[in-house]
C-alpha cells in the first residue's frame, strides 16, 4: 500500500483533492429580494393612502333631503341621478333622516328623481353641475300613486351651502396661452 502525502493511505497512490461541502446559504440574494418586495409593498401602500384631493376631480355630487308634504323625512326613498347628456344613472336610497348623497356624477345637465311606494314620484330638472361642485337638491313627495309624477322644472340657481371651493373650467385657449416657464 502506498502512502499519499501526509502519510494517509491512498489506493492509487495519488493525492485526492477533497472539496469542501458547500451548504446553501440564506445570504445576500434572499435578503435583497425581501427588501425589494418590502419597498414595493410600502410604495403601493403609500400611493393608495394619498389624500383624495390630490387627484384631479372631474365629477360632481348632489346631496339633499326627501320630505313628505308635511315636511317629515321620507326614509328608504329611491333617489336617481341621471345625466341628461350621457344617460348615465346613479341610484341611492335615503337614510333614516331622509338625506341622500349621489357621488361621481358627470359634469353637465342632471335630473334627480325621488320615489317611494305610496307617494307620487318627484323629479327635479334644470340642474347644471360644474367640476367639483356639490349641489343641494331637496325634494318633496306628495301622497299618491307611484305612477303619478310631479316634475319641478326650473333654472333656479343652486345654492352651495356645503363648501366654498374655488373652481372653474379652463378652456383650450387659456391652456395654450399659459407661459411655459
Amino acid at each position: 500500500m502506498l502512502l499519499g502525502e501526509g502519510g494517509s493511505p491512498n489506493h492509487s497512490g495519488l493525492k485526492h483533492n477533497r472539496r469542501p461541502v458547500l451548504k446553501k446559504q440564506r445570504g445576500n440574494g434572499s435578503v435583497s429580494r425581501r427588501l425589494w418586495f418590502l419597498s414595493l409593498f410600502l410604495g403601493i401602500l403609500l400611493l393608495g393612502a394619498s389624500p383624495g384631493p390630490a387627484w384631479a376631480q372631474v365629477a360632481a355630487t348632489i346631496s339633499g333631503r326627501v320630505e313628505d308634504a308635511s315636511g317629515g323625512a321620507v326614509p328608504g326613498a329611491t333617489v336617481t341621478g341621471k345625466s341628461l347628456e350621457t344617460g348615465a344613472t346613479r341610484v341611492v336610497n335615503t337614510d333614516e333622516a331622509g338625506n341622500f348623497r349621489i357621488f361621481s356624477l358627470s359634469v353637465g345637465r342632471q335630473e334627480v328623481k325621488a320615489e317611494k311606494t305610496g307617494f307620487k314620484a318627484a323629479v327635479r330638472t334644470g340642474i347644471n353641475l360644474a367640476v367639483g361642485q356639490e349641489a343641494v337638491v331637496n325634494l318633496q313627495l306628495e301622497v299618491g300613486d307611484l305612477v303619478q309624477q310631479v316634475t319641478v322644472s326650473g333654472e333656479a340657481p343652486l345654492v352651495n351651502t356645503t363648501t366654498a371651493p374655488v373652481s372653474g373650467l379652463v378652456g383650450e385657449r387659456q391652456v395654450k396661452d399659459l407661459p411655459l416657464n
